[in-house]
């Protein structure tokens, strides 16, 4: 009978030292993904999701982090409801445990009250000011919140002021704004027009208008009679800037026609194609088809490998971030050691394999962009970058569109 006891008791220590059926080193890590996947934002959703799926294949097939295997928790955030992104946040850290959230583009604020009521670290791409508001209402609270842009204004000042090294003369120093009726919009033109101002142009036109707006006809009149040579937009959906740009060319001016971060959104590329033919717009990090180093084309051939695509921006906004937690997880040694691992995080400079630093401020976000913001232009379909400091962009050419009079 005592030797009975002695090898069960045996057993379960071989088992409980990993030598047995019992492998504490094949647990899983969950990893929270609440993204919008269906919805008007689900082309930003679906490719920051990518970007999650390529990190985990990356980081499984070497091993994991700290021996256990990363598995995604999904959970369709839609339209960034703040019951939806509540519900989101108690879902996958509340129920399921997971111990990281990549968000991506979240909402406007109600993202880092969810998820800041926790104490997981929570990957988000707000770049915006309530979200700093919000933050900036209880920084301890919220410090496991980390955003990984800058805010909409400081956006604004880059891209207009890349926008203006554009070779090209302007007929004339009038411009018009038109802008999505939210918060992103109205903090985006903010900035457009105090850079506008600053460099001596006269705004002809500043409307806001609604998502779901399609008919053009009334605003087309004004531009049409005020000659502007050059109309900017900030509206993240494709319907409003696809019917826009269709019913500009019908009657056009010799403007210029910036549709801004609309340019990043994959069904914009797919459905317009020549008809946007010359459009600007911003391109965000690693514009394809070229890439700054060797690194950065492995990760691409990856991705069309797994994905049967071009790579899209977003989805190293989530690719990335992935990789910076996994490196915190490994120097804290304990995945569960939420506080040490966003320390880790806090005071880290990641260094992009497409080049540039993640690093974050007192605020818990990054501060700047640099050489990830890009002026780019719609050329054979292709969106095509054409003011960056990468010297591999160095020739491509600005085109005039082809409803320009010369």
């Amino acid at each position: 009978m005592k030797k009975k006891r002695y090898f069960t008791l045996s057993f379960l220590v071989i088992c409980l030292l990993g030598f047995g059926t019992i492998n504490v080193s094949a647990e899983e890590i969950k990893i929270g993904a609440p993204l919008a996947l269906t919805g008007m934002f689900s082309s930003d959703g679906v490719h920051y999701l990518k970007g999650i799926q390529l990190a985990v294949d990356d980081i499984n097939s070497s091993g994991g982090v700290l021996g256990k295997k990363l598995k995604i928790v999904k959970f369709d955030t839609q339209e960034f409801a703040p019951e939806r992104t509540m519900l989101a946040a108690d879902q996958l850290v509340g129920r399921e445990k997971v111990d990281i959230i990549l968000a991506g583009w979240g909402g406007w604020g109600q993202d880092v009250r969810a998820y800041g009521k926790y104490d997981v670290p929570v990957f988000l791409n707000d770049s915006s000011i309530l979200a700093l508001e919000v933050f900036r209402e209880n920084p301890k609270k919220y410090s496991n919140v980390f955003q990984l842009c800058p805010i909409e204004k400081q956006i604004a000042y880059d891209c207009f002021d890349n926008l203006m090294r554009v070779p090209y003369d302007y007929p004339n120093k009038k411009i018009a704004f038109i802008m999505a009726d939210d918060a992103f919009g109205d903090a985006m033109a903010a900035g457009y027009k105090e850079r506008a101002s600053e460099n001596g142009w006269q705004i002809v036109m500043d409307e806001k208008v609604p998502y779901g707006t399609t008919e053009w006809g009334p605003l087309l009149t004004k531009i049409r009679r005020a000659k502007p040579s050059l109309i900017m937009m900030e509206i993240i959906s494709v319907p409003e800037n696809a019917t826009f740009i269709e019913q500009f060319i019908r009657n056009p001016t010799n403007t210029l026609v910036y549709q801004g971060y609309a340019l990043n959104l994959i069904d914009y590329q797919v459905n317009l194609k020549e008809k946007a033919e010359g459009v600007l717009g911003i391109r965000v990090l690693l514009p394809v088809p070229q890439y700054p180093n060797e690194e950065s084309k492995k990760w691409a051939d990856r991705f069309r490998k797994k994905f049967g695509e071009e790579p899209f921006g977003v989805s190293l906004f989530t690719y990335e971030p992935l990789m910076l937690w996994a490196e915190a997880v490994k120097a804290v040694g304990n995945e569960k050691d939420y506080s040490k691992v966003s320390d880790y995080i806090r005071n880290a400079r990641y260094n992009l394999f497409g080049g540039g630093v993640i690093y974050f401020d007192k605020e818990n976000q990054v501060p700047e962009f640099g050489d990830s913001m890009f002026t780019s232009q719609i050329q054979n379909g292709t969106v095509t970058t054409l003011v960056a400091q990468s010297k591999q962009y160095k020739n491509n050419k600005f085109q005039l569109p082809p409803w320009i009079k010369k």
